[in-house]
């Protein structure tokens, strides 16, 4: 082979050598171009399942293998908002754990969204009703927490489906939906000696009657009982829960 074909032939090689290299990094890392593309192509995927509200992508995360996993949002629905995954530069696709048709059409965002307000509301008027226990329910511990909608054992999509109607996308929540959907309450309250098995029931009781003092009628309670002011290890050790009871079990 001539001097010159070689040179040739090496030029290739370290130019595919570089591609492959480029190529490489980019499989792991990401460049700012794809991330970009894959936020365009993101909307594109949404405004087509949605054709009569506009997106935006606020973030493009999770890539993997020329594959970005991309937020959308709807600009018309603050409930319509799910993950879009780009392959390739060019193939589409909800994610493959939870699609849009969960999110949206099954009300997650929604059951998610109407479960912390519902929460936001609730707490403050349990710690004013039940003075003898210590709830914590700032955003750190969820000492409070509201989930709706719940039947034990039922998938929260299929429920979410179920009771669409009583879930519109978008609409604040308020308590009447709780006649129609059925919701738990899971409450930890803090005590200041070692909780007992006795102590299950007449909290329970207190709760309920707590909240349909306040309008809430939960289908099913959860309490936890655990002891302050001592280690956490034992307090954890020592708690007890109630799992799930029935309202009219109380």
């Amino acid at each position: 082979m001539k001097v010159k074909s070689k040179r040739k032939m090496a030029g290739i090689l370290a130019a595919v050598l570089i591609a492959l290299v480029l190529l490489a990094f980019d499989c792991i890392n990401g460049d700012p171009i794809s991330e970009r593309w894959a936020m365009h192509r993101a909307i594109q995927f949404a405004e087509k399942l949605y054709p009569d509200q506009t997106f935006t992508a606020e973030n493009a995360g999770s890539m993997r293998g020329f594959c970005y996993t991309v937020s959308v949002q709807s600009q018309q629905s603050r409930d319509t908002r799910f993950y879009v995954e780009t392959s390739f530069w060019l193939f589409t696709s909800d994610t493959h754990t939870v699609d849009h048709t969960q999110y949206v059409d099954a009300r997650l965002n929604t059951a998610w969204r109407m479960n912390e307000e519902a929460r936001a509301d609730l707490a403050p008027a349990l710690v004013d009703a039940l003075l003898e226990y210590d709830i914590p329910y700032d955003e750190a511990q969820q000492c409070v927490m509201v989930i709706l909608p719940y039947e034990s054992g039922k998938n929260i999509s299929d429920l979410g489906m179920e009771y669409q109607q009583w879930l519109p996308l978008d609409a604040p929540f308020k308590k009447e939906i709780l006649q129609h959907v059925p919701a738990k309450l899971a409450v930890t309250i803090q005590i200041t000696s070692q909780p007992q098995q006795a102590d299950l029931q007449p909290a329970l009781q207190k709760i309920k009657a707590a909240c349909e003092a306040n309008g809430y009628h939960f289908a099913t309670y959860d309490v936890t009982m655990i002891q302050r002011d001592i280690p956490y290890e034992t307090a954890l050790a020592q708690c007890i829960e109630s799992d799930d009871v029935a309202a009219g079990e109380i």
